[in-house]
């Protein structure tokens, strides 16, 4: 594989992990928060 196509994958590849990663951490806040609203009621 050339560097070119390395580069281009690599670029993909970390702004993909990074949504996943973003996604996944907004996901267990909204599962945070959910469970403290329903402790405090």
């Amino acid at each position: 594989m050339n560097s070119v196509a390395a580069r281009r994958f690599s670029i993909i590849y970390w702004s993909n992990l990074r949504k996943i990663l973003c996604h996944f951490s907004g996901a267990q806040f909204i599962l945070r928060k959910q469970a403290r609203d329903s402790i405090s009621e």
